[in-house]
């Protein structure tokens, strides 16, 4: 690896030499500080090969691409996004969160303003068509980025509709320019199966699917189920479902356990369902307050159970 290899793969992941130290410290086991990667950098030293040898090998890696989607709303869509991309980070991955529902809320849950991403032309409804190039819109947060987008992303559903032949696969081809500077992308989907719910899923390698412990969320389940079947058959026979994950779970109701077994009935070894998360009112009031739950309730048995679930995809 020469130098200016070395300054654009450090580049790439927004980090200053000494984050860059730090991080590859975490993954190779020593003690670079940031004065060795500038040296580095500028051809003082040489790079040891076995920093070559992994930074060349991460280089090759493509980003696994996770939808988050249900056609009903109110099932925790967001809140799994965010809380995932957190946890994944910790753990050491590059994440990525795509928020595609007009309703901005993964946008505003990072604390960023779509208004301003609006007037900035840096949303998802931007980067889509090529006014604003994918890596210009992206912001950085603690432990994971986000591709954000505004209300505004309903006019780039219009310009899909008008384009058939190529307007869906408009998202896999930018997420395709970034492939290689994350390890899990997540799309956190509008509450429909709108056009950039397909889009999404044309893009993406896996879909997650949250749902509630309720009769009427449960039998939505199998429309979404189709609805992958047919994106299999005509656009993306790579789709894969990793699994529905019960949100909001409470184990003293008998009506939610007896759902959650009604829902193993109808799945009957069509998907993996994970393990539920817990219902937490200290979760609810945290988003509320727009807090990011994870970083806030650390010791949350819902938190637990999303760094259950975060440990599971990174290993899995």
């Amino acid at each position: 690896m020469v130098p200016d290899a070395l300054r654009e793969f450090r580049d790439r992941l927004g980090k200053s030499q000494a984050d860059f130290a730090h991080w590859l410290n975490g993954r190779l086991g020593r003690k670079y500080d940031n004065a060795t990667i500038s040296r580095w950098e500028s051809g003082a030293e040489r790079i040891p090969a076995k920093v070559a040898d992994f930074l060349e090998e991460e280089g090759r890696r493509v980003a696994r691409v996770i939808a988050v989607a249900n056609q009903k709303g109110g099932v925790g869509k967001t809140t799994t996004t965010l809380n995932l991309a957190y946890a994944l980070g910790e753990l050491g991955k590059r994440v990525l969160v795509v928020d595609a529902d007009q309703q901005a809320t993964a946008t505003e849950g990072s604390g960023i303003d779509p208004i301003a991403v609006q007037d900035e032309k840096r949303g998802l409804e931007d980067v889509l068509f090529g006014q604003t190039p994918i890596r210009d819109a992206i912001v950085r947060r603690e432990h994971f980025d986000v591709l954000p987008c505004t209300i505004a992303l309903a006019e780039a559903q219009i310009k899909i509709l008008l384009d058939p032949d190529n307007g869906r696969f408009v998202l896999r081809e930018r997420l395709e320019e970034v492939q290689h500077d994350y390890d899990v992308v997540l799309i956190d989907c509008p509450p429909e199966l709108a056009l950039i719910t397909v889009t999404a899923l044309i893009a993406a390698d896996q879909v997650l699917i949250p749902t509630r412990a309720s009769r009427y969320d449960v039998r939505g389940i199998p429309l979404i189920l189709d609805t992958i079947v047919r994106i299999r058959r005509r656009q993306n026979p790579e789709l894969d479902i990793l699994g529905i994950l019960p949100t909001m779970f409470n184990r003293s109701y008998a009506v939610e356990q007896q759902v959650l077994t009604d829902l193993h009935t109808l799945i009957a070894g069509k998907a993996r369902i994970f393990d539920p998360i817990p219902r937490s009112t200290e979760v609810d009031q945290a988003t509320y307050a727009g807090d990011l739950p994870i970083r806030v309730l650390p010791k949350s048995h819902s938190i637990s159970a999303y760094r259950t679930l975060a440990g599971e995809i990174a290993h899995g």
